[in-house]
């Protein structure tokens, strides 16, 4: 069952990054993801946004998350989470029409279809990793589908509403180097029939604004420049 809600998610992600605390326990949020948080497509409201950061308020935890946040206004909805793998993800929902969907205020529940193992090219299809994006719109996909409980469900929810993944060309040289010099990179959950023809598919911020659009859970991005 499809729900009509004009929201936008959007999951941002750094690692080995050592995190620090302040005043009411709030998060040291590194300059890098808030330079990153201040680059979105969100004109008209990005200094709200930008503001938002700094009222994050400690709240508890599901799964294997180790500290999460979490801060609203009005129909705004800001999250923060980090993880064992030193990892910072800020999650930011965007919905100017109605209230914020249920599931987003339980993070027991957000963190329902988080998956530890990180990988930042992890195959969307797949279940052994899983990174920053594909958590975000695999949790769309809960909080729009009720039934949409695990990981593969989400994910054939995702195929039936026709999302569409990045696709990366990569060369074997280039998946090795990779796969030597980082730790958070790995292909082995890809199909071999696509990674052998150097067809590496991911979650991106750009193939979720695009099939937001084309399903019209939300409308086009404002680009800032």
């Amino acid at each position: 069952m499809k729900t009509s809600i004009k929201a936008v998610i959007l999951g941002l992600s750094l690692h080995g990054i050592c995190l620090s605390t302040h005043a009411e326990n709030a998060p040291e949020v590194s300059h890098s993801l808030k330079k990153m948080l201040g680059g979105l497509p969100i004109a008209g409201i990005k200094e709200e946004v930008e503001g938002m950061v700094s009222t994050l308020k400690k709240t508890s935890c599901g799964g294997d998350l180790t500290g999460c946040y979490t801060t609203a206004s009005g129909p705004l909805q800001l999250y923060f989470f980090t993880s064992k793998q030193a990892q910072q993800t800020l999650l930011l929902v965007v919905n100017k029409k109605m209230a914020m969907p249920p599931l987003l205020k339980d993070n027991v529940q957000l963190a329902r279809l988080h998956e530890p193992r990180y990988s930042v090219v992890a195959y969307p299809w797949a279940l052994r990793y899983q990174q920053s994006n594909q958590w975000a719109i695999e949790t769309l996909a809960l909080a729009m589908e009720p039934g949409a409980t695990t990981r593969p469900r989400a994910q054939a929810w995702l195929q039936f509403q026709s999302y569409e993944p990045t696709v990366l060309h990569l060369s074997a040289m280039t998946r090795l180097g990779a796969r030597i010099t980082s730790a958070n990179v790995a292909f082995d959950d890809h199909p071999s029939s696509k990674r052998f023809s150097d067809r590496i598919e991911t979650v991106t911020v750009d193939s979720v604004f695009d099939w937001l659009q084309r399903a019209g859970l939300a409308q086009a991005p404002l680009v800032l420049r």
